[in-house]
Parts: structure tokens; C-alpha cells; sequence
């Protein structure tokens, strides 16, 4: 009898051992994750993502390899778009949203040395030698920028000042079919000076390949009757809290003046964004400060939606300040 109840204290004993044993949770796992949970890169960036709370075997996968791969948490942008990585420690899954912009390439302007060409003269057949020969010396470029637009440059590689400029433009898709016609017509451009223009009709812009548009240029020596006073004018310009640039004219002339002229926003290596105009008239002697609205993408495309804003490191801007 008293072997039996040994044997039942026991058992008791080892019942009460296993239950609390059982009781026991399991190791929780919620400490553990990935190092980032969305990120962003251009092509060809890559990233190291890590796994932190465990050192059990990761694998890893990618949604689209054709956007971006992984191979041991390296992540490597191929292509604009967006995917996704995932990291598997056991049944667990954890993910990182990828987002892979196309990279931006900054926009050179070359400037040929300055060529010497005659001056008018008085005879007719003359003359248009003459323009023609100004015309040669205009050097032009369409570049298409993050925004959608087509900024042209233009550039006055003559000795002398060139009184008016028109611009005839063919905008071309890429096999070379016509998409558009535009001109820009530039007034009293001095030797050596840049100047721009602008394309923006953002249901073609997107069409368009400026390595096969055609750009045609016509000179005048029709003089204009502003009476320019630029070295006089002062503008200046700064970001605003809300990332908007705010503008300040100065205007030291006894004249009420105009300002017309360009804003060139830029990333941080100096890549031409987007662009705007300043346009402003200014009372003698004045001051005045003008908040100019954020550029934005001007048209659905994959890394951006229209009406976006764009994000941007610093910007320049030129102009010309005159009166009649």
C-alpha cells in the first residue's frame, strides 16, 4: 500500500513537471525585421538589406528581376519601376517595397569660340548674306527634361549682337514622323549670351525624340525699341519652407522696367529638371518679391504621376531687364 502511494506522489510530481513545461510560450519572434521596409534607387544603386533579431539561414527573392535583383541582401536597381524583396527566416516572411528611378543625365552645353562675321550693310542682296551668316553662328539644342518639357538653348556665337532671332522647330517622334510644330522668337542677343525657350504641350511632349527633331533659324537685323537696363536690375532668389523658390527684384533705374527670363531647376549634379518663366514689371526704384510655384512632372510616366512635384537640389535662373 505505501509502494502504491509512492508510485502515485510521483506520478503526481512528474505530471505537475510537464504540465508547467508545456506552459512554457514559445520564443517570440516579433523582435525580428528587415533593416528597411521601402526604399528607394536609380538604376544601377544597389542597397544592403539585413535581417535583424535572428541568425538563422535568410532567403531571399525578388518580385521582378527585370526592375531590380537581390543576391544575399544586396539589392540592385536595373530598370525604372517598382518590386518587391522578401526575406524568408523559416515560415516567416518579411518584405521591402522597392522603388527604381531612371537615372537623369546632366545637360552639357558646349560653346563654340566665338567666330567673327561682317557687320550690315547697306545693300539688299547683301543683307540677307549677311543674316544667313549670323544665323550660322546661333548654335541651338533641344533637350527633354524630368519634367516633360523641351527646353531650347540657344546661344549666339557671333562677335556682335544679333537684333532678332526666330526659331522654326519640327518636334519628331523617334522613327521621325512629325509630332508638332513650335517657333521661339529671341530679341537683342548679345555675343556669347544663352538664352531659352520652351515646349510644353504635355499631351505630344511625351512623344517626342529631340534627336530627331529639326530646328531652323532665321535672322533679322530689324532693331527692337527696348532700351535695356539688365546691369541695373537685381535678382535674386531663395526656397521657401514649403520648398518653393521666392523671387526678389530690385530695380535701382529711374524707369519702370520689365523682367522676362528663365528659372532652371536642378539636382544635385547639376541636371536640368524643370523650367519657368519670370515675367514681372517693376516700378522705378522698387522692390519686389514674387513666390513662384513648384515645378511639377508634367505628365504620367512610370516613376511619377502628372501634377507630381519635383524634387530639386538648387536652381539658376537668367533674364533681361528692359523699358520702351
Amino acid at each position: 500500500m505505501k509502494k502504491v502511494k509512492k508510485f502515485l506522489v510521483l506520478g503526481l510530481a512528474f505530471a505537475t513537471v510537464v504540465t508547467s513545461t508545456l506552459a512554457i510560450p514559445a520564443k517570440s519572434d516579433a523582435k525580428v525585421k528587415l533593416n528597411a521596409t521601402n526604399i528607394k534607387l536609380k538604376v544601377g544603386q544597389t542597397y544592403k538589406l539585413k535581417v535583424k533579431g535572428t541568425k538563422n539561414k535568410v532567403k531571399w527573392s525578388t518580385k521582378n528581376k527585370q526592375v531590380a535583383t537581390v543576391k544575399k541582401g544586396t539589392v540592385k536597381a536595373k530598370a525604372p519601376g517598382n518590386t518587391k524583396i522578401t526575406a524568408k527566416v523559416g515560415k516567416k516572411k518579411y518584405t521591402c517595397k522597392v522603388k527604381v528611378n531612371k537615372v537623369v543625365n546632366v545637360i552639357p552645353i558646349v560653346t563654340p569660340a566665338p567666330v567673327v562675321t561682317p557687320p550690315p550693310v547697306a545693300d539688299p542682296q547683301q543683307q540677307i548674306i549677311a543674316n544667313n551668316a549670323l544665323a550660322a553662328n546661333v548654335a541651338t539644342r533641344l533637350d527633354r527634361l524630368s519634367s516633360g518639357e523641351i527646353l531650347y538653348t540657344i546661344i549666339n556665337n557671333n562677335t556682335q549682337a544679333v537684333p532678332s532671332i526666330k526659331l522654326n522647330i519640327m518636334l519628331c517622334d523617334s522613327t521621325g514622323v512629325p509630332v508638332d510644330t513650335d517657333t521661339a522668337t529671341i530679341e537683342d542677343l548679345a555675343p556669347g549670351e544663352i538664352t531659352y525657350g520652351v515646349y510644353s504641350t504635355t499631351s505630344k511632349a511625351n512623344l517626342v525624340d529631340t534627336n530627331c527633331s529639326k530646328v531652323s533659324v532665321t535672322v533679322t537685323q530689324t532693331a527692337s525699341y527696348k532700351k535695356y537696363v539688365t546691369p541695373n536690375v537685381n535678382v535674386t532668389g531663395a526656397k521657401n519652407m514649403d520648398n518653393k523658390m521666392v523671387m526678389t527684384y530690385v530695380n535701382t533705374t529711374t524707369q519702370k522696367v520689365y523682367i522676362r527670363g528663365y528659372i532652371l531647376y536642378k539636382d544635385a549634379n547639376g541636371a536640368v529638371l524643370a523650367v519657368d518663366s519670370i515675367y514681372d514689371l517693376i516700378d522705378p526704384g522698387a522692390t519686389k518679391f514674387e513666390t513662384l510655384s513648384r515645378p511639377y512632372y508634367k505628365y504620367d510616366s512610370v516613376e511619377h504621376e502628372a501634377y507630381d512635384d519635383i524634387e530639386y537640389a538648387t536652381a539658376s535662373w537668367v533674364y533681361r531687364a528692359y523699358y520702351y
